[in-house]
């Protein structure tokens, strides 16, 4: 498996493959098309995304949010939702969303994420919907 990490170009194309994909993946298949649609669409306008593809086949997705550093925090600690913040004003990033059935995969593309987010405060919280962990919360500073 030769796997290409990319971006989509923004497009009703692009959404419909993506929304295609997290459909077949929890928790994103148990979520409202709605938000899901609007997240996606956003990522892919803003360019805040990255496809893992098989030959033509996405098999990992990852996307996130440009954000505020007091947003981020507050984020994590489940006080407040994110707010896509203007570009001025962004001073972090939180990712959102990674779906991959594979590890390395799934390195991949946060890899991929960090490589494009250098010099910024990434954060993400891991929920474990179903399965009874404790959610996992973390902030990384990428390098420039």
């Amino acid at each position: 498996m030769t796997i290409k990490i990319t971006s989509l170009k923004p497009s009703q194309a692009s959404l419909g493959v993506i929304l295609n994909f997290l459909s077949k993946s929890e928790p994103f298949a148990s979520h409202s098309l709605k938000a899901i649609a609007g997240a996606v669409r956003v990522q892919l306008e803003t360019a805040n995304h990255l496809v893992a593809l098989d030959g033509e086949t996405i098999v990992g997705y990852a996307g996130w949010m440009r954000v505020t550093s007091e947003n981020a925090e507050r984020w994590l600690k489940k006080e407040a939702q994110l707010v896509q913040a203007q570009a001025a004003e962004a001073d972090a990033g939180a990712l959102t969303m990674v779906v991959s059935g594979d590890q390395s995969v799934t390195r991949k593309l946060i890899r991929g994420a960090r490589d494009r987010n250098k010099g910024v405060r990434v954060v993400f919280r891991r929920d474990y919907e179903s399965n009874g962990k404790a959610t996992k919360r973390q902030s990384v500073l990428n390098r420039a």
